[in-house]
């Protein structure tokens, strides 16, 4: 599928996925990587998204009772579960190792947190009060040294109609 543009892995969870870019935000909400309907959709990303470009990366999933596609996400509520996990991202140009930097809830409607941005270091400013607003943590020495975010969003177990689980990862530093 043309629509793949890389590929999203992290060792000792569920997740190990390509990643879906397509003409519209929710092309891939209900649609399998084969493109075929699948009540689990993809991994993807906004359409005009540049995963080795962006300093500001999102990618989209559901989250699954049985901890498919984005559903191991929750427990990167606890920040020690989240520290000792690594995030790979695979694309045609290269492969970048990332580290959780933060996890909290927000509602949907702060799409703040999740929108695409080119001025990184007020967005990065930004997390920490987000994080705390969410019920989260947040490792603001990770935070203030990023240069670029990768930020995974899914629903949490109870109340998705009302939050989105953030997961916001930086570079591992050498990991570009």
């Amino acid at each position: 599928n043309e629509d793949i543009i890389g590929w999203i892995s992290i060792p000792e969870t569920h997740i190990d996925y390509p990643i879906l870019q397509g003409t519209t935000l929710n092309e891939y909400l209900n649609k399998g990587y084969d493109g075929s309907y699948n009540s689990l959709g993809s991994i993807f990303t906004y359409p005009e998204a540049d995963l080795d470009e962006d300093v500001h990366v999102v990618l989209f999933g559901h989250r699954t009772f049985d901890q498919q596609m984005f559903g191991d996400l929750n427990a990167f509520g606890d920040p020690e579960y989240a520290v000792e996990h690594t995030v790979y991202l695979y694309t045609p140009k290269g492969q970048y190792r990332y580290v959780p930097a933060a996890s909290y809830l927000c509602p949907p409607s702060d799409t703040d947190m999740f929108s695409r941005i080119t001025e990184i270091e007020s967005y990065m400013a930004a997390i920490p009060e987000a994080a705390a607003d969410g019920n989260g943590w947040a490792d603001t020495a990770r935070l203030e040294t990023a240069k670029t975010v990768l930020t995974l969003v899914t629903c949490p177990p109870q109340h998705s109609d009302q939050y989105r689980r953030v997961v916001q990862c930086v570079p591992m530093p050498g990991g570009d």
